[in-house]
């Protein structure tokens, strides 16, 4: 999907947009394009493509003006940013329903529904007078992939949301709840976990069904929560006793929710 151009076609085929109202976003700026082809008609890449359809959609649904709307993407097209991998691996991993939570001035939040009731609850949205908007992004990540020569359609799971129930106040964020799935399907002796920009992408486990499950839970979480490693194994020695037996250590992790976040109050 990294590979794919879209083409003016494609984005008339998924938003309605005439090729003149193309031409009018892209003659005030509203969105920065990769390359023209021969024709000087656009190409995007999946990244600008995603930003575009995503301000499309909430002219459409909203009826935001497309000065407020370059807001969103600007921040979208970011160079550190990558909003569509971040979506797409979260619904793909964990089934995730994905939201956009922005004021068009201040806060740009792309994230977990969990993650934006956390914003919600925190009060981070009372100190404004201005009004924010809510979009559903698992939609405009299935248009995109629609468009692969073999389309794929990404589901949610409101099995995932059960088991946050039955472990609410034991998982602080996406990583450990991950972690406490695994570690409840199955004993472990062995456990190793990679990590990838301060993010876990990877757990590895060897089966036997015998040993302290919470010491190894213990372990486990302090290494999620410490994020400063590439790669951890915990192992259970002689005596039955976990310890870590191998570390690589990061020297520079990145953002742990795989985006650029913006809230309230920061520039």
């Amino acid at each position: 999907m990294s590979k794919k151009e879209f083409t003016s076609g494609e984005i008339k085929n998924l938003t309605g947009m005439s090729y003149r109202q193309q031409h009018d976003w892209d003659s005030k700026e509203a969105l920065s394009n990769t390359q023209k082809s021969k024709g000087s008609w656009r190409k995007y890449s999946p990244k600008e493509m995603f930003a575009l359809v995503v301000c499309a959609e909430i002219r459409k649904q909203f009826g935001v003006g497309l000065e407020r709307v370059k807001f969103v993407s600007d921040f979208m097209l970011q160079k550190d940013a990558n909003h569509f991998k971040f979506a797409v691996e979260t619904i793909q991993i964990y089934g995730f329903y994905i939201y956009l939570l922005t004021d068009f001035k201040d806060t740009f939040i792309m994230d977990t529904d969990l993650e934006i009731r956390e914003f919600i609850e925190l009060g981070l949205m009372r100190s404004s007078d201005d009004s924010y908007i809510l979009l559903k992004i698992n939609p405009i990540v299935n248009k995109l992939l629609g468009c692969l020569k073999k389309p794929v359609t990404l589901s949610t799971s409101e099995k995932i949301y059960d088991i946050i129930r039955e472990v609410s106040g034991h998982a602080q964020n996406i990583d450990e709840l991950q972690l406490l799935m695994t570690l409840r399907q199955e004993d472990y002796d062995r456990l190793t976990l990679h990590f990838e920009g301060g993010r876990m992408t990877l757990i590895k486990g060897d089966k036997q069904a015998k040993g302290s499950q919470e010491e190894l839970k213990k372990f486990a979480l302090d290494a999620v929560e410490r994020g400063e490693f590439q790669q951890v194994q915990i192992h259970k020695g002689e005596k039955g006793v976990f310890k870590f037996v191998n570390k690589t250590k990061t020297i520079k992790p990145a953002s742990a929710s795989g985006q650029v976040p913006a809230k309230k109050g920061e520039k």
